[in-house]
C-alpha cells in the first residue's frame, strides 16, 4: 500500500485507493525532498542517515555536475554534510570514483540496474544507464553487451534498446543501440563503430537524452 510520495522523476504512477500526499519537484535528487520536508518539521537525522541521503544527492547530481542539478540539492547537501561530519566535496569525489567498472559487472547490472521504458512517437523504447570512471573496460565488453541488448530488445519487442555509459570523471557519455535500422540511421550523434555513438557533453538521461530522442522520434512519425 502506498501512503505517500516523494519524487523528481516525470508522472507515470499507476492510480491509488485512497488519497495520499503527492510531492513531484524539479530538483536533481529525491534526497533533497526528503531532507528539504525535515528540515521543515525541525527533524535532524541521525549521522548515518544524513550520510546516506548525502550520498544520494551527490550521486544523483554527479556532485553538482549534472544538468539536472538545483540550488536546493546543494543547500540540502551542505546542510547534511555538517550533520554527518563529512567534507561534501572531498566525499562526493570518492563516491563518484568508487563506482566499479563494466569489466567488474554482469550484463544483468549493466542493463537493468538503472533501466526505464517510454513510448516516443508511438515506439517503446528502452534506456539504461551505467556510470564508469573512463571507457577504458568498454571495448571488451561492448560485443558482449550489444548481443545481450539485441536479446532483450527482441525478447521485449522494442523498437529501440540503448545503453548511456556515463563517465562521471570527464562528464561524457557513449551511447551503445540495438534497434530498428531506421532508427540507427537518423541518430544525429558521432558514429564510433556499429551500434555505438560519442554522445559528448551528455550525462543525463532525464534532462538530455530522453528530450533528444522523444524529439527525434516524434518528428519521424
Amino acid at each position: 500500500e502506498i501512503v505517500g510520495v516523494l519524487d523528481h522523476h516525470r508522472l507515470g504512477n499507476s492510480p491509488t485507493a485512497l488519497p495520499i500526499p503527492f510531492v513531484v519537484d524539479v530538483v536533481g535528487s529525491t534526497s533533497t525532498l526528503v531532507a528539504e520536508h525535515c528540515i521543515t518539521a525541525e527533524v535532524t537525522p541521525p549521522q548515518g542517515l544524513a550520510g546516506m541521503l548525502l550520498s544520494g544527492i551527490l550521486s544523483d547530481t554527479l556532485t553538482f555536475r549534472s544538468p539536472t542539478a538545483t540550488g536546493r540539492d546543494k543547500v540540502a547537501a551542505e546542510w547534511l554534510a555538517e550533520i554527518a561530519q563529512i567534507d561534501m566535496l572531498a566525499y562526493g569525489d570518492e563516491l563518484l570514483h568508487a563506482a566499479p567498472g563494466l569489466g567488474a559487472r554482469t550484463i544483468q547490472e549493466i542493463l537493468d540496474t538503472d533501466r526505464k521504458t517510454y513510448t516516443m512517437g508511438g515506439h517503446p523504447i528502452s534506456l539504461a544507464q551505467v556510470e564508469a570512471t573512463g571507457f577504458g573496460s568498454l571495448p571488451s565488453r561492448r560485443e558482449e553487451i550489444l548481443a545481450a541488448m539485441e536479446e532483450w530488445r527482441q525478447r521485449e519487442g522494442l523498437a529501440f534498446f540503448g545503453l548511456m555509459v556515463t563517465d562521471v570523471v570527464t562528464g561524457t557519455s557513449r551511447l551503445l543501440t540495438r534497434s530498428e535500422k531506421w532508427i540507427n540511421a537518423i541518430l544525429p550523434y558521432t558514429r564510433l563503430g556499429e551500434g555505438e555513438y560519442d554522445i559528448e557533453g551528455m550525462v543525463s538521461r532525464k534532462k538530455q537524452l530522453v528530450p533528444a530522442l522523444s524529439a527525434l522520434l516524434d518528428e519521424s512519425r
